[in-house]
């Protein structure tokens, strides 16, 4: 293996640590992160040493699977449910699944990450007050 896969790799198993242990969601602040740690960060960064998102979420994956074996189906099936009713609600804005829920390397920190597609940000943050106010008018 050449010194810089062994690097790479290196770099995507600690971004992946640190997503796991830290809580880190992104998976470019987990490479920086993880790159100081085998180098100054100016050459790191240019991307010849960093690993690509597929390889983090790869180790990441590894790990879950070695850590929480038993409960990640359960916790992937009820995020999923979750963000199905999300995106039921959404419906309007085309919502679509991106991120770890849709990749299946979920922790307990998880969040669901649905891209929306509207004209403004004013069209969903209206249909959010709407439907808030729906909710509460329903309560009464």
């Amino acid at each position: 293996m050449k010194r810089e896969d062994k690097v790479r790799q290196m770099i995507a198993q600690e971004a992946a640590r640190l997503m796991y242990e830290e809580g880190i969601n992104e998976y470019r602040d987990a490479k920086r992160k993880a790159a100081k740690h085998f180098g100054p960060e100016k050459v790191l960064s240019l991307g010849s040493h960093l690993p690509s998102n597929a390889d983090i979420h790869e180790e990441l994956q590894r790990l879950i699977g070695i850590y929480e074996e038993k409960v990640l189906p359960e916790r992937l099936l009820r995020m999923r449910i979750l963000a199905l009713r999300y995106m039921e609600l959404l419906e309007p804005f085309s919502p679509y699944l991106v991120g770890s829920v849709l990749g299946g390397a979920v922790t307990e920190r998880s969040d669901i990450d649905l891209h929306l597609f509207a004209e403004s940000t004013e069209n969903v943050l209206s249909f959010s007050k709407l439907k808030k106010k729906t909710r509460t008018d329903n309560a009464l």
